[in-house]
């Protein structure tokens, strides 16, 4: 919804930028064409970091998006390992299973023939052990008898003992089995948990990028027609500067405020000392105290004297020949539009108007409407 309205901010004021009618007074409508070209290089500015911005959020959520297929493809590779993990399991208790039915089986085959024959010996007294013992044909037969009697009994027991153990075993198994599988089972539920999360975040990234880049779209749209008209605004001011009958002499301009010289930012790149952006200086920027008179830096005529945005109190000076000088955020300006003022003259007083942190005096030099280094100009 921010967005939107900024867009729609930015669309409004591309309109009303494009559409104002021309001023019919020739230094009013440049004063006035500058003004307008000030505005559009200032939303210019703001497009073209919007879609900074705009493009750094996408390649952050790219990078999210890059991020989240690695762990969905180890996620994936996790639930492989899980679902083979499950099967194997499953193949081993099934296993267990016929083991241990196997093992009940045998029990009981044993044990029913355990049983019958103490009921048989119970039922046919003559076969007893007894019985077999008091048939020995001699002592030594008596012993090899009672041995192997003996033997029979510890067998069978030796036998019940064994089965039981392993059956009892069997059935540890299986529950370990089980319990392992229970244990892989919750694994699994809580990989295909993290899946869908992940699932889901990457579907929002990939809506949020879709629209990020209708909003990168909207953005080089913007600035494509804000530099076409910046362009047009520009080529609007050379012409009407051009028709200016006064000739440039080509003497080194007077310094705007004798006795300070130290300055405060020069022309070129630096930071915005309100907006705290990197920014092109476009002249240079001369502290001293409120109230001071500004000089005009050489002979020329008055083109436009007031309240330019960002620029405060301004006023810009026409030296013939394409050059002019721009004197911005004055307390108070002396001079009109139309005016003639003669080099050393003061025309406006230093202060803090418009974008500014503190009293100076922002000097440019324009060549045909563009701006330069105001150094060249004086003397060294």
């Amino acid at each position: 919804m921010e967005k939107g309205i900024k867009r729609g901010l930015i669309i409004l004021m591309v309109i009303i930028l494009g559409s104002a009618p021309f001023f019919t007074v020739w230094a009013d409508s440049v004063s006035d064409k500058k003004n307008k070209l000030e505005d559009v290089k200032s939303n210019l500015k703001n497009a073209k970091e919007s879609l900074r911005k705009t493009k750094e959020e996408k390649e952050s959520i790219m990078h999210n998006i890059g991020e989240l297929d690695s762990e969905l493809e180890k996620v994936k590779g996790y639930l492989q390992d899980i679902e083979s993990q499950l099967k194997t399991l499953e193949a081993e208790m099934n296993q267990k299973q016929e083991e241990l039915e196997l093992a009940e089986d045998e029990r009981e085959i044993q044990y029913e023939a355990f049983k019958d024959r103490l009921k048989y010996m119970y039922m046919n007294k003559k076969v007893g052990y007894m019985q077999v013992l008091l048939h020995s044909k001699n002592f030594s037969d008596f012993l090899n008898r009672v041995d192997v009697i003996s033997k029979i009994v510890e067998y069978d027991q030796k036998l019940m003992k064994n089965m039981k153990e392993n059956e009892e075993k069997i059935k540890n198994q299986k529950q370990e089995l089980k319990d392992k599988q229970g244990e892989v089972a919750l694994v699994r539920k809580h990989q295909l948990g993290i899946k869908h999360s992940i699932e889901e975040t990457m579907e929002e990234k990939e809506i949020a990028l879709m629209e990020l880049d209708e909003d990168e779209l909207t953005w080089m749209k913007l600035i494509k027609e804000e530099e076409e008209i910046s362009k047009q605004l520009e080529k609007e001011i050379i012409e009407l500067t051009k028709r200016s009958k006064r000739v440039y002499s080509g003497e080194k301009f007077e310094w705007p405020l004798p006795g300070y010289y130290t300055l405060s930012s020069t022309y070129g790149g630096r930071v915005h000392p309100i907006y705290g952006k990197q920014e092109f200086h476009t002249g240079i920027d001369i502290p001293a105290p409120k109230g001071v008179g500004v000089l005009a830096a050489a002979d020329g005529e008055v083109i436009a004297s007031g309240y330019i945005n960002g620029y405060g109190y301004t006023v810009i000076i026409d030296h013939g020949s394409g050059v002019s000088t721009l004197y911005a955020h004055n307390s108070q300006l002396v001079v009109s539009v139309g005016q003639v003022v003669k080099r050393g003259q003061v025309i406006s007083k230093v202060g803090s108007t418009g974008n500014s942190t503190g009293n100076h005096s922002h000097f440019e030099v324009r060549i045909n409407g563009n701006h330069t280094n105001p150094m060249q100009y004086f003397s060294k």
